[in-house]
């Protein structure tokens, strides 16, 4: 745009994890998955290699997990064990349009190419964990566990995430 200041976007990871774990005779099936664009502003003063960044953060990350109670392995919320029914649970940012700020060092390969670095945070505003129960009853458990409370809460309270970027940039 100027000496100073350029804009650069991005597309962040892609990572997906799919698996069955098995955790005290219960087994979760976990869908997760990590990833994000970004839209960023860089300023480099006096046309120097170090930089400060400032952007928005697109985010579409979130994890799955679900468990289902068996007679051999109940599921328990709240002192009261399930042998039947399933309950899921979603994490996501409560952001999907995040700030971001970041400091960085770009290093010029040549003219055009560059490989950068940078470490920030993305303002996420904490994470929404909702967990849903099959049934009244098993959903009632789940409201009032304090585990689970205490868990929302302590997500809830998680305002920044860190960022860490390393990249092959091409200038035009």
């Amino acid at each position: 745009m100027t000496p100073d200041w350029r804009a650069r976007a991005g597309w962040i990871g892609g990572l997906q994890l799919n698996e069955t774990q098995t955790e005290n005779g219960n087994s979760y099936d976990i869908d997760a998955a990590l990833g994000a664009m970004t839209v960023i502003a860089d300023y480099s003063p006096m046309d120097a290699d170090w930089r400060i960044s400032g952007g928005l953060v697109f985010s579409r990350t979130n994890i799955e997990t679900t468990i289902s109670g068996s007679a051999s392995n109940p599921i328990e919320y709240d002192g009261q064990s399930f042998d039947s029914g399933t309950a899921t649970s979603i994490a996501e940012f409560n952001r999907t349009a995040a700030p971001l700020v970041s400091v960085g060092y770009d290093y010029p390969i040549n003219d055009e190419w560059v490989l950068s670095s940078e470490i920030g945070a993305v303002f996420v505003g904490g994470f929404d964990i909702e967990i849903t129960g099959d049934s009244a009853e098993l959903q009632a458990a789940i409201d009032a566990d304090p585990d689970v409370q205490k868990a929302r809460a302590d997500a809830a309270n998680f305002a920044a995430y860190p960022y860490i970027n390393f990249s092959l940039g091409y200038r035009f």
